[in-house]
């Protein structure tokens, strides 16, 4: 057994909060696990469940089988190339956020009056963030840990 959960699929697709929340709720009461994913651009709402539990999550809300949406291509979350897990997240921009980081520390330096410790900030904040840029697009596999580019 893993300790990882399956595959998260779409089972059904909203445009209400409420009528989701409802469909979850049955969900819930039949023993399944369910979870809402909102969908920022299009404004809809995903009840998505894990794979192994579609069909019953599909009998339990009463969809007619050729009413069931088709699964989203795999492309939505990579596949570790070492281990073929799904189970990986994007990595945040970390040079971005130590660069900012270090031109505030910069600007805040200058401001009190050490304008030497501000250059070595902003240089200190810029060589780190070339070395973290390194990172930029890529993925880490929460199975195995492997660090990959997507």
């Amino acid at each position: 057994m893993s300790i990882f959960p399956d595959r998260l699929v779409t089972a059904w697709g909203y445009t209400t909060q409420e009528s989701a929340e409802e469909d979850k709720a049955k969900l819930a009461s039949a023993g399944l696990t369910a979870y809402l994913v909102s969908s920022h651009e299009s404004g809809s709402i995903e009840l998505r469940v894990p794979e192994a539990e579609l069909q019953r999550a599909i009998e339990v809300l009463g969809i007619h089988p050729e009413e069931a949406p088709i699964a989203p291509p795999d492309s939505e979350v990579p596949r570790c190339p070492e281990c073929a897990s799904d189970h990986s997240r994007k990595l945040p921009p970390y040079a971005g956020y130590v660069f900012l980081a270090s031109s505030v520390l910069g600007i805040l330096f200058f401001a009190l009056g050490f304008p030497p410790a501000a250059v070595v900030a902003v240089f200190v904040g810029w060589l780190t963030a070339m070395w973290l840029s390194r990172y930029s697009g890529h993925s880490r596999c929460a199975a195995c840990g492997h660090l990959f580019k997507n």
